[in-house]
């Protein structure tokens, strides 16, 4: 885990919160930020070789969540909070920036990931089903966890190709990359 870790988690999703409430003039609901912020690591990890919030996933029916965010006591962040609203038969949990994000804790690649993909969900006004699909549709580590086990815990790993079974000559760079984080990071 990187020295910022939980720096770089709270500005992420401060950002994200922001970015949706000046868009769409309310707060994000839980099901779309996990869904964005699962795109936004496995793109970092797909473009990079390693994941930039470094969340612990489990594969769920609507897609990737993120174990350290879901259902835990969010108070150690200081720039996004939560709410929990009362509909019909349920209670969903809405997150809201506190304060301004400071992307500057990510490295510029991830940061413009980042960008890119926000804005491409405000301004498409893409939904949590639609978001949903797509990381059905895009993270490979999901369809191999989900498939395995519902609700299995998805490991970075399984987003790429026969990686065990390769010799470093025959890897990418962002394979060679991934391996390296992962010797670090013991994951």
């Amino acid at each position: 885990m990187r020295a910022y870790h939980r720096q770089i988690v709270d500005n992420v999703v401060a950002y994200i919160a922001q970015q949706y409430c000046n868009a769409h003039k309310k707060d994000i609901i839980q099901t779309l930020l996990f869904k964005i912020l699962a795109l936004f690591d496995f793109r970092c990890l797909r473009q990079n070789g390693r994941p930039c919030l470094e969340f612990s996933y489990t594969a769920r029916d609507r897609g990737p969540v993120p174990e350290e965010l879901y259902k835990k006591d969010l108070s150690e962040y200081s720039l996004f909070s939560v709410r929990d609203k009362k509909g019909r038969n349920y209670i969903s949990r809405h997150f809201f920036a506190t304060d301004k994000a400071d992307l500057d804790f990510l490295a510029p690649s991830e940061k413009r990931i980042l960008v890119d993909l926000v804005s491409h969900v405000v301004e498409n006004k893409l939904d949590g089903k639609l978001l949903s699909a797509l990381s059905h549709k895009e993270i490979k580590a999901w369809q191999v966890a989900y498939n395995r086990q519902k609700n299995s815990t998805m490991s970075y790993a399984e987003e790429f190709d026969n990686l065990d079974d390769k010799t470093e000559s025959q890897m990418t760079l962002v394979e060679l990359n991934f391996i390296k984080y992962r010797e670090l990071m013991d994951v």
